[in-house]
């Protein structure tokens, strides 16, 4: 996959964090895609204000926002569901590893699965206009505060996907 390409799906991908965390009280600190360096390719962050989430749900949920996102944004580019949803999701181990034990805390993690799963692709389909406002900004900038992520979640919350209230300009 091209660099541009590539660092397209890391930016949804952070959004799919960053909205996730931002529509729960939990915002970022900072959110950012990095094209990549090295020979590695294109990478993201998104860190939590304060470093941690309290309920082991809305970490695993924020853990699969992001392949999620990614996934949803591979369909809508013309990849097959099953592909897309397999492609995200094998690209994105540490977020898999990381949810996988943030559930181990509640004592079954495999019962706990499907709903967080659930609840991170219903995000993801309630949150479009806002998770594409995240990353078209994120490409146009490379980095976001939490404040910034606040305002463009804020900006497009009710907004039907694909209707861009405003250039998401920050």
């Amino acid at each position: 996959m091209r660099g541009d390409a590539a660092l397209v799906l890391v930016a949804h991908h952070e959004a799919g964090h960053a909205t996730w965390y931002a529509t729960r009280g939990l915002p970022p600190a900072a959110v950012r895609i990095h094209p990549g360096w090295f020979g590695r390719g294109p990478a993201g962050r998104c860190v939590v204000d304060g470093g941690w989430v309290d309920d082991p749900r809305d970490a695993a949920g924020g853990a699969l926002t992001g392949p999620e996102a990614e996934a949803a944004y591979r369909r809508r580019a013309g990849q097959p569901w099953p592909a897309a949803l397999a492609d995200a999701y094998a690209a994105s181990g540490d977020d898999i590893a990381d949810a996988r034990g943030y559930l181990a805390e509640l004592g079954d993690p495999t019962a706990a699965w499907a709903p967080v799963r659930a609840a991170a692709r219903a995000h993801v389909l309630a949150h479009r206009a806002a998770i594409e406002a995240v990353a078209a900004a994120l490409l146009r900038r490379r980095r976001l505060t939490g404040g910034q992520v606040r305002e463009l979640v804020r900006r497009h919350r009710d907004a039907p996907y694909g209707v861009v209230r405003r250039r998401p300009t920050l």
